[in-house]
């Protein structure tokens, strides 16, 4: 038997110096016979194994592999010489076992060689033992970078929520110009490092593969125009001029509405980051296939070398733009990535000195809603002027107003002053940043007239402007809008200048953050640890018109809902004694079948996957910290709904 072998390995040598290979390979080889039999191995797989060649020689292979997994080879090795086929090492991770009786992780390579003695086997094998420790360094690495950033997005978040629920607040109260201005330098910074905070978590999740993209209905034309109204302040900060416009107007699409918010957010932000006059505008043309999505700027442009690394990770256009503008660098690229996993494409086109013009493309399917409603009846045969001096502005508007009742414009005080003392119109929509005589001189001028005093009006101003809403009370305007502005505000204020009698009170339709009262008055339980973050929560519920009890611990709150029952409840996660999970929990164990009080957290926890561990534990709806007003008050609309207007 041993001269067969001889004269096999022989003829192999012949067809190709198989002996020769085996030794100078860089791997450990292991030539086998057609019974599993060690005919040939080279110099590493001695070190490897810590046997010596003779040791080998002439044994079953199965003296390299641990006892506990030889059976299951030996029906691999008989599977593999029914079709014996090369296989390459990479995924073919198995254990070996030195001669010393250690286990180690090894990657072997198989290739058959046809002899007459059957089919022999040549193993390349490889010790990992290294690359594992290394991949598990790596997966330790990152563990811990996932949990540092969670502790950190959690101790940034806490304190946040105490500012921007203050600075919110505060706004709300009587203060003098001197006050407003540094509550409103204090509610801006808050937000600007909360952009950055969510920028880095965002770039955190895309690079882990983690970010996922949701398939849900939404209204593009709402999604377009919060994102628009998101950067109205800081825009009429600047005295820049931002207008949106999507046409035509879509019925409901599908699609993942909140992360295109997001990119035009990005965009939009960084269009009047850079532009220090002039105007933004963003125009969405919508299509079936691809919707195209374009925010253009006046602002200061760049060259075709910054335009060639600006959607980097934390690129900046050069040092002195960084000093002056500020930034991390995130927001273009976390938007570029964002826009390839909704399966779009984006770009940009710029001129040093002129200006840049991003643009971002998106499949958006028809959702399963109906098409927009018609203009209300009340609207039929009624006619607006609309006094705009900016060009983009007045064409924006004068399509939406178009749209719902017949519509003719002016560029100034004086055009308007004329037409209206030419003809009958119904209502007057008028700018209050017009040129020469203002809006609000113009009303005045208006008021004096007597077949024009009674004429309603709808102002138009930029974010924030205090006194434009004082003045416009004082002089009976019914309706103030904030620039850009919605098209279902717009159409709200000109119903309800058209149905209700002519009165000298003002109706300030809300920039996204003003607090209005909800209708309901019901006294909920909030449990939150945090003396700060448990004050905001009280005073903004207050504001919305809703008491609540308050305990500070999981433990309380169990106790609590044992004693009374409460329509909603808000729970922090991470608190003393007994967390908001483990609360929730004890909750649904001590209710049963019997009734499910409504849980929202409320929680700094804003990682991947902290929102489906509160829906798993029972929890039925999810606000991360820091909010704002107008999020606290959908909450409590989205599971208030029943109370508030009975089905």
């Amino acid at each position: 038997m041993e001269a067969d072998t001889t004269q096999v390995i022989e003829r192999l040598d012949e067809r190709g110096n198989l002996s020769r290979i085996i030794d100078s390979a860089p791997n450990g080889m292991i030539l086998v016979d057609a019974d599993g039999v060690v005919q040939l191995v080279n110099q590493q797989v001695e070190n490897m194994f810590g046997y010596r060649r003779q040791e080998l020689l002439g044994q079953s292979v199965d003296i390299l592999l641990p006892e506990r997994v030889r059976d299951v080879h030996a029906g691999q090795r008989t599977a593999y010489r029914g079709r014996p086929a090369p296989r390459a090492m990479a995924g073919r991770e198995l254990l070996g076992q030195r001669k010393d009786g250690s286990d180690f992780p090894v990657e072997v390579g198989l290739n058959p060689l046809p002899t007459d003695a059957g089919t022999w086997v040549l193993s390349s094998v490889v010790d990992i033992t290294e690359r594992k420790l290394a991949q598990a360094q790596i997966q330790e690495s990152a563990r811990l970078k996932s949990e540092f950033l969670a502790n950190m997005s959690h101790e940034i978040r806490t304190p946040m929520n105490v500012i921007m629920g203050m600075s919110n607040l505060m706004l709300e109260t009587d203060l003098n110009p001197e006050q407003r201005n540094y509550a409103e330098m204090i509610a801006s910074g808050a937000e600007s490092l909360l952009t950055i905070i969510n920028d880095i978590l965002d770039f955190s999740k895309i690079e882990a593969g983690k970010l996922e993209i949701a398939d849900v209905e939404f209204d593009l034309t709402a999604t377009v125009e919060e994102a628009a109204g998101f950067l109205a302040e800081t825009a009429g900060r600047k005295k820049i001029e931002l207008t949106c416009e999507v046409v035509p107007q879509p019925p409901m699409l599908r699609g993942d509405g909140a992360r295109i918010r997001q990119v035009l957010i990005n965009i939009i932000g960084n269009a009047v980051k850079f532009t220090d006059q002039g105007e933004v505008n963003v125009t969405v043309q919508w299509e079936p296939e691809a919707s195209r999505f374009e925010v253009r700027d006046t602002g200061i442009g760049m060259n075709e070398k910054t335009q060639a690394g600006l959607f980097q990770a934390f690129f900046q256009a050069d040092g002195s733009q960084t000093r002056k503008y500020g930034g991390t660098g995130l927001g273009l690229a976390i938007s570029k990535k964002l826009v390839e996993l909704m399966g779009g494409a984006i770009g940009v086109e710029s001129e040093e000195g002129k200006g840049s013009t991003f643009w971002f493309s998106l499949p958006l399917r028809l959702g399963s809603a109906a098409l927009p409603a018609e203009p209300p009846e009340i609207l039929d045969g009624c006619r607006a002027l609309l006094i705009d001096d900016h060009a983009t502005s007045r064409g924006i508007l004068a399509a939406q107003l178009g749209r719902l009742i017949e519509v003719t414009t002016a560029c100034d005080a004086a055009e308007g002053l004329a037409l209206l003392r030419a003809a009958r119109y119904d209502v007057a929509v008028v700018d209050c940043g017009l040129p020469v005589i203002d809006g609000l001189e113009l009303v005045r001028l208006l008021r004096a007239d007597r077949a024009l005093s009674a004429l309603p009006i709808v102002l138009l101003t930029s974010y924030g402007g205090y006194r434009s809403y004082d003045e416009a009370k004082q002089l009976g305007i019914e309706h103030c809008l904030t620039k850009p502005v919605p098209c279902r505000q717009l159409q709200d204020a000109l119903q309800r200048s058209l149905t209700r009698p002519r009165k000298a009170t003002l109706t300030i339709l809300p920039a996204p953050d003003e607090i209005q009262p909800v209708l309901n008055h019901s006294r909920l339980l909030l449990v939150e640890d945090n003396t700060g973050n448990r004050h905001v929560a009280e005073s903004l519920l207050s504001r919305l018109g809703y008491g609540c009890d308050t305990v500070e611990n999981g433990q309380e709150a169990v106790r609590a809902l044992q004693r009374q029952s409460y329509p909603l409840v808000f729970m922090d996660l991470q608190m003393p004694l007994m967390d908001g999970l483990e609360a929730t929990a004890a909750i649904r164990h001590w209710e049963g079948d019997n009734r499910r009080t409504r849980i929202v957290a409320m929680t700094a926890n804003a990682m991947l996957g902290d929102r489906e561990r509160c829906l798993a534990a029972g929890m039925d709806d999810y606000l991360s910290k820091p909010f704002r007003p107008h999020e606290l008050r959908e909450m409590l609309q989205r599971w208030l709904v029943e109370e508030v207007c009975p089905l």
